[in-house]
């Protein structure tokens, strides 16, 4: 392969992870106006800023020069930046996924008009996610059936979107142990985990 190949493999997961970084941003935005949110769900919060991170490393390593030389110059290293853009893949769309699942629950809001659970904290009208919101007389049994009959789906792809997570994080790891071996010179040539 020629160096081309290199730095089209570098320049095409830089371009993806960009776009999972802005797509894992704007799930964490929408997760952190929830209300009462399951612990799971804050979970995943902690583990959107985690993977915003990796990505945004990954990012800054494809960037530098040494990084695009040892691109170009190394066919594993080629191959195994290439196979980050399944992993890359996988988290955008467990984020998109999540967002929704999320989404589609804006659905699930009361009835036009009437009073919010909480209405003297703040205005719930337009929330997608005050499903969520306990009353002060009690649960609302419509939206907390509801949610019971659709958190199975969304804990899915939650629990989906995190084993993609792990599984780049690990890849990275696999990529910088690679490249730290002595026959590269610096171990500091390209370090990608967080």
């Amino acid at each position: 392969m020629d160096a081309m190949d290199g730095f089209s493999t570098a320049v095409a997961v830089l371009q993806l992870a960009g776009t999972a970084v802005k797509t894992s941003i704007a799930l964490y935005e929408i997760i952190s106006t929830i209300k009462n949110a399951p612990k799971e769900i804050l979970n995943l919060r902690n583990d959107l800023g985690a993977l915003s991170t990796l990505l945004r490393n990954l990012e800054m390593a494809l960037e530098s020069p040494k990084a695009q030389r040892l691109v170009d110059q190394d066919e594993t290293v080629r191959s195994m930046i290439g196979n980050l853009q399944t992993l890359i893949e996988g988290c955008q769309n467990g984020c998109l996924e999540v967002q929704g699942k999320l989404s589609s629950l804006s659905q699930v809001r009361r009835s036009p008009g009437a009073p919010s659970a909480d209405s003297t904290e703040r205005n719930t009208e337009n929330d997608p996610f005050d499903y969520m919101v306990m009353s002060r007389e009690g649960i609302d049994v419509r939206r907390s059936i509801s949610w019971l009959f659709r958190r199975r789906g969304i804990f899915a792809a939650v629990h989906e979107l995190q084993r993609t997570r792990h599984l780049l994080s690990d890849a990275m790891g696999g990529i910088t142990l690679y490249v730290s071996n002595p026959r590269f010179g610096s171990p500091t040539i390209i370090v990608l985990s967080i």
